[in-house]
C-alpha cells in the first residue's frame, strides 16, 4: 500500500525515535527511511495522508527523475525525426564513427583537465597545447610517418605544458593569465612554424600541413561488425539490422556499429583511459596524494609530499598534454 503525505506530520514511529515525515512523501508499506508508521496512524488521520493512484506515481517518478526524463524524451524525439528521409542519416553507423572520432581529442582533454583540476592547477591554455601538439604530431608524420606524428605531437603539447607549469609553479603568475597567453603564443607559432617548414611544399602552406602517407590501423569486431576472425571474415550483422530501417532497432544497431567498426587502435586506447583515469585518481595511492596536493597541499607537504614535484613531473599538466596528444 503506497500513501502520500498531504501535510507535514511529526510522527512517533515503532522505533519510539521521533521523526519528522515531509509533504509530499511516499509511504510505501507505512515505511519512510526505515521507521516504520503504524498503520493506525493514517487511519486516525486521513487529513494528513492520501491513498497513491498510479498517475500520482508517475507524476512523482518525472518529478524526482528529471535529468533521466529529459535524457529520455531527447532521446525519443532524436529517433522520431531520424525517421524523416532528410534526417535519415542521423542514427547511422556513419554519423555515429565520424562523432566519436572527432569527440576523442577533446575526451583526452577533458581526461587530462580532470587532473589538472584536481591537483590545483587551473589550465585553460588546453586549446594552445593541442595546437602545437597537432603541428607537431602532423609535421612529424609527414617526414617519417604516423607513430613518430604521434610521438611528436606528445611531445609538443608537453613543451607548452612546462612553459605553463614553470610559469604558475615557480613564479606564481596567475592561472587564467599564463593560460591565455599560452593560447595566443601557440597560434602565432604554429603558424610561423608552418611557414617555414612547408614553403617550398605545393601542397602545405601555412594553415595546412602536405598531405601525410599512411594511416594508423584500425579493426572492427569480429563476429559482430564485420571484422576478421583467424583470417576470415565475419558477418556483419549489425549492418544487416541497421539496413532493416526498423524503427529504434536499426538506430540502435547504427549506434554500436559506429562504435565497434573501423575504430582507430588509438581510439580504443583512448576510451580506454577513461575508466583507468577513474581507477588512478580514486583508488590508488598515487590518485589520494595528487588530489590532496590540490585540495590542501600545506598538509600534504606535512606528510612528506613533495608538492612541487607533483605539480612538475608527476601532476597532470604533464599528464594532460600526453592524454591530449596522443590522437594528434
Amino acid at each position: 500500500m503506497k500513501h502520500k503525505v498531504i501535510l507535514d506530520y511529526p510522527h512517533l514511529g515503532k522505533d519510539k525515535k521521533l521523526t519528522t515525515i515531509k509533504k509530499n512523501t511516499i509511504l510505501v508499506d507505512y515505511k519512510v527511511d526505515d521507521v516504520v508508521i503504524d498503520p493506525e496512524v493514517i487511519e486516525n488521520n486521513p487529513e494528513y495522508f492520501q491513498e497513491v493512484n498510479w498517475k500520482q506515481e508517475l507524476r512523482l517518478f518525472f518529478k524526482e527523475n528529471k535529468e533521466k526524463t529529459f535524457f529520455i524524451f531527447i532521446l525519443f524525439w532524436l529517433l522520431v525525426i531520424a525517421q524523416i528521409e532528410t534526417y535519415s542519416q542521423l542514427t547511422t553507423s556513419g554519423t555515429f564513427a565520424a562523432t566519436m572520432r572527432l569527440a576523442i581529442p577533446i575526451l583526452l582533454a577533458g581526461l587530462g583537465g580532470i587532473f589538472s583540476e584536481r591537483s590545483g592547477v587551473v589550465n585553460i591554455g588546453l586549446e594552445g597545447m593541442m595546437i602545437m601538439g597537432t603541428w607537431f604530431g602532423a609535421w612529424a608524420a609527414w617526414l617519417y610517418g604516423p607513430w613518430w606524428g604521434v610521438a611528436a605531437g606528445i611531445f609538443g603539447g608537453l613543451i607548452f605544458g612546462l612553459i605553463h607549469a614553470i610559469a604558475t609553479v615557480s613564479f606564481q603568475v596567475d592561472h587564467i593569465v599564463s593560460g591565455v597567453a599560452i593560447n595566443i603564443l601557440a597560434a602565432g607559432t604554429a603558424r610561423f612554424f608552418s611557414v617555414v617548414a612547408y614553403a617550398n611544399e605545393s601542397q602545405g602552406g601555412a594553415t595546412q600541413s602536405p598531405r601525410i602517407s599512411g594511416e594508423i590501423s584500425s579493426f572492427s569486431l569480429p563476429f559482430v561488425s564485420g571484422g576478421t576472425f583467424l583470417g576470415n571474415e565475419t558477418s556483419d550483422w549489425l549492418r544487416n539490422l541497421e539496413d532493416l530501417n526498423l524503427f529504434f532497432i536499426s538506430d540502435i544497431s547504427g549506434l554500436l556499429g559506429g562504435l565497434t567498426r573501423d575504430i582507430s587502435y588509438l581510439s580504443f586506447i583512448a576510451l580506454s583511459l577513461v575508466p583507468i583515469c577513474m581507477w588512478i585518481l580514486w583508488s590508488t595511492p598515487f590518485g589520494l596524494q595528487l588530489r590532496s596536493v590540490g585540495e590542501f597541499p600545506i598538509g600534504s607537504e606535512s606528510l612528506g609530499i613533495n608538492v612541487y614535484l607533483m605539480k612538475y613531473i608527476l601532476e597532470p599538466i604533464q599528464v594532460k598534454q600526453l592524454l591530449a596528444h596522443i590522437v594528434s
